[in-house]
């Protein structure tokens, strides 16, 4: 997420170009309210039907808002992007106070949070909340800490209406977050597998995974790998499925749209298949 190291860069220059008086400002997910005194970064990162964001700073400091698609809990989704490390902008930040607040009868979860961000020290806070079809994601921050009227900022958030059918939206978003995960392979998952590619068989409604081991397929027995693949199948994916769903969208997504996910293992050296692990939807949406 490159919107944070944006703010800071642009925290330097904001008194030559900050507005006023408030100003309204959208995407085209939400509209919300830019106070006296902010300026809207050069640079707004959105990822259609993923992500939407509308990043502003001060000179002192800078909010960051992102509408994300609704679907996991909002207290485990901001768990996962501070305590969990899914947030590669803060990794050199520590976090506490895990608090649920209300901002204008607005349920809000918060975490602060203090390190730093592209080798610069900071502090503020990270704020979580349902608004329409979204889950947004506040990040406030500055030298001091977050910025005084966070609160006002968080107050003037406003999801904008999806004017398509629910069936057009599900399969919008679930098109871009298997953009958004293949941007970020090839993955190593250990010494000998790799995470090659990730897909939608929509003649099967499912998900696949493409995976690749190491050698070759006469090296390997493959009945015996199969087994193992049943049994981790049952005793680690579906249990990892479940748990994370409510902070991962690869997995929430297909989940609420009835897709299935499939791992399709082949091999480096011949590029065949030597095993599938199928996971039906039932076995880890309900």
């Amino acid at each position: 997420m490159k919107t944070i190291r944006t703010l800071l860069l642009a925290v330097a220059v904001c008194m030559l170009t900050a507005c006023s008086e408030p100003k309204t400002v959208e995407t085209p997910a939400f509209s919300m309210e830019m106070p006296a005194g902010y300026s809207l970064t050069k640079d707004q990162i959105s990822i259609p039907d993923f992500s939407e964001t509308m990043a502003m700073t001060t000179s002192t400091g800078g909010v960051s808002v992102i509408a994300f698609p609704q679907g996991p809990e909002v207290e485990k989704f901001l768990y996962a992007q501070s305590f969990g490390g899914a947030n590669a902008e803060l990794r050199e930040c520590s976090f506490s106070n895990l608090t649920e607040t209300e901002i204008d009868s607005r349920k809000v979860s918060k975490v602060d949070l203090e390190g730093k961000i592209s080798g610069k020290n900071v502090k503020g806070s990270l704020y979580s909340f349902e608004d329409g079809n979204y889950l947004f994601l506040v990040i406030g921050f500055g030298f001091q800490g977050a910025p005084d009227n966070i609160d006002h900022i968080i107050s003037t958030i406003k999801a904008k209406p999806d004017s398509r059918s629910e069936e057009e939206i599900g399969a919008a978003r679930l098109a871009a977050i298997i953009k958004v995960s293949s941007g970020t392979l090839p993955r190593a998952v250990d010494e000998i597998t790799t995470w090659k590619g990730v897909s939608a068989d929509e003649s099967r409604k499912c998900i696949i995974m493409d995976m690749e081991i190491s050698g070759s397929s006469a090296d390997i027995d493959q009945d015996y790998f199969q087994t193992y693949l049943d049994s981790n199948r049952d005793e680690v994916v579906i249990p990892m499925f479940r748990e994370q769903r409510s902070s991962d969208y690869l997995i929430e997504i297909p989940a609420r749209l009835g897709y299935d996910v499939e791992y399709i293992y082949t091999t480096s050296d011949d590029g065949k298949v030597i095993g599938r692990m199928h996971i039906d939807n039932s076995q880890f949406a309900d």
